[in-house]
C-alpha cells in the first residue's frame, strides 16, 4: 500500500516564465500578429509561468473615454489600480469612420500611433529632483483598419524611483497611477465606442505584464455619457482545466491534477505537495499547522520551499523578505502590514514565532505569490493551488485525488520511507 501510496510522487513543472513585446506589429484589422525580434521580461531562469494576480489583489485598468472639444479632439486615459507590471499590451477595436488617432502636439489626423500616445505624468527622480518624461517606452505601438495595438514597457535606463520599484515596476495602488494617454478626433455624429480585441498575441485583448508574468484584471471602458463597459480579462488561453483533460485515462487526469497543489491539515504535520507525501517541517514532526483568528498559520521555511522562494531574515529588525526572482515581500514579526514589490497591504494575522520557527498567515503569502487557496471545513484542509487553475472539490478528478490525499496524509510516518 505503501508503495502505491509513494509512486504517486510526480515532478514538478516549471517553465520559464516570459512575456514578448513586439518591435513590430502587423495589423490587418483583426488579429494582431508579431514579427521580429521580442523582449523577454520573466527574471530567473525558472518560472513557473502565472496567469493571474492574486485575487484579493487583482489588477483594474480603466479606459477613461473624455468629451469631445468643440473641434471634436479628446483624449482616452489608461488607468491603472492595484498593480505592479512592467508594461501592457492591449488590442482595442474602434470605427475609424467615426474616430481617429491625432498628433498629440499638432492634433493632425495619423497613422502613426506613436504621435498620439504620451504618459499622462511627469516622474521625478527623488535623489535628484530630475522631471523624467519618458519613464516609459510605447515603441511597436500601432494603428491601422481600426485596431490600436498599444505597448507599454517602463523604460529600465530612465526608471525613476518615484513610481518604479527596484524590480523597475511602476507601482500603481488603490488610488491609480494614470499610464497612457491617447488623443483622438471625432470623426462623425455617431457614437464612440471601443473594444478589447483578442488576438494570437493577446488573449482576451489586455495584458498587465510583471516580472511574474502576466496579472488577470478587471477592463472599464467609461464614456463622457455615463455608459461604462466592463470586462474580466484572465490572459489564460491554454491552461490544463478539468475539460482539457477530460480525453485522458483517470490516473493521468489526477496525476496533472496534482500538479503544483499543496495539501495542508490543521494540526497534521504530514503534507502533500506536487503529488509527495512528507512533513512540514523534515526535522520536527511537532510543527503544526494551526488555525489563528480563523487564519491558518504555516511555517514560512516550509511554504517557501514549496512555491520555489527564496528567504532572508533580517534579525535586527525581524524582517522575512520572501523573494522568487518575480515577486518581492516583505513581512515583520508581530505586524500586520507587508509589501508586496513595495505596495503596502495588510492582513488579519502577524507573523509570529512559535516552536522556533517562523509561522506566516499562509492565505497572505500564498495570494501574493499568485495562488489560489481554499479551505475545506470538513477535512480542516488547506489546498493551494495555481491561480488560473483553482481546485474545485466537485469535479470527479478532485474527488477521486482527494480519497487519496487523505490516505496519504494519514500515513504521514512513511513521508521519507523512499528515502531510506
Amino acid at each position: 500500500m505503501v508503495k502505491k501510496i509513494l509512486s504517486l510522487i510526480l515532478a514538478t513543472v516549471m517553465t520559464a516564465s516570459c512575456c514578448a513585446f513586439a518591435e513590430e506589429a502587423v495589423l490587418d484589422g483583426t488579429v494582431t500578429e508579431v514579427q521580429g525580434d521580442v523582449m523577454l521580461i520573466s527574471e530567473g531562469a525558472e518560472e513557473t509561468p502565472v496567469a493571474q494576480a492574486p485575487v484579493a489583489d487583482k489588477a483594474k485598468v480603466v479606459f477613461d473615454v473624455s468629451a469631445p472639444d468643440a473641434d471634436g479632439f479628446f483624449t482616452v486615459d489608461i488607468t491603472l489600480y492595484n498593480a505592479t507590471y512592467k508594461g501592457i499590451v492591449s488590442t482595442i477595436t474602434y470605427n475609424p469612420e467615426v474616430v481617429a488617432p491625432v498628433n498629440k502636439d499638432t492634433k493632425e489626423v495619423t497613422t502613426d500611433l506613436l504621435e498620439a500616445l504620451s504618459c499622462p505624468i511627469i516622474a521625478k527622480d527623488l535623489e535628484t529632483g530630475e522631471e523624467i518624461a519618458d519613464w516609459q517606452s510605447f515603441k511597436g505601438s500601432k494603428a491601422a483598419n481600426g485596431v490600436l495595438a498599444l505597448f507599454s514597457i517602463t523604460n529600465t535606463q530612465l526608471a525613476p524611483n518615484s513610481v518604479v520599484s527596484d524590480k523597475f515596476q511602476a507601482l500603481a495602488d488603490e488610488n491609480g497611477l494614470e499610464v497612457i494617454r491617447i488623443t483622438m478626433k471625432k470623426l462623425s455624429d455617431a457614437p464612440v465606442e471601443f473594444k478589447l480585441q483578442s488576438s494570437d498575441l493577446v488573449y482576451g485583448g489586455m495584458m498587465v505584464v510583471n516580472s511574474y508574468g502576466m496579472q488577470s484584471c478587471a477592463v472599464d471602458f467609461n464614456y463622457p455619457d455615463g455608459k461604462t463597459d466592463s470586462s474580466d480579462v484572465t490572459g489564460v488561453k491554454d491552461v490544463i482545466t478539468s475539460d482539457s483533460t477530460a480525453n485522458l485515462d483517470m490516473v493521468t487526469r489526477k496525476q496533472l491534477r496534482a500538479e503544483n497543489v499543496i495539501f495542508l491539515q490543521a494540526n497534521n504535520y504530514g503534507t502533500v505537495g506536487n503529488g509527495t507525501l512528507k512533513w512540514v517541517d523534515k526535522d520536527n514532526k511537532e510543527v503544526k499547522p494551526y488555525i489563528k483568528d480563523d487564519r491558518t498559520m504555516i511555517p514560512l521555511r516550509y511554504i517557501a520551499e514549496e512555491l520555489k522562494c527564496k528567504v532572508e531574515y533580517v534579525a535586527e529588525t525581524q524582517e522575512i523578505i520572501i523573494e522568487n526572482g518575480r515577486t518581492k515581500l516583505v513581512f515583520q514579526i508581530g505586524s500586520t502590514t507587508y509589501t508586496n514589490d513595495g505596495l503596502k497591504k495588510t492582513m488579519d494575522v502577524a507573523p509570529e514565532i512559535v516552536q522556533d520557527r517562523t509561522f506566516v498567515p499562509l492565505r497572505a503569502v500564498a495570494e501574493a505569490l499568485n495562488c489560489d487557496v481554499q479551505w475545506l471545513a470538513g477535512q480542516r484542509m488547506v489546498i493551494v493551488s495555481p491561480a488560473n487553475y483553482p481546485w474545485n472539490a466537485e469535479n470527479d478528478v478532485e474527488k477521486q485525488l482527494m480519497s487519496e490525499i487523505m490516505l496519504m496524509l494519514t500515513l504521514r510516518d512513511y513521508a521519507y520511507a523512499s528515502a531510506q
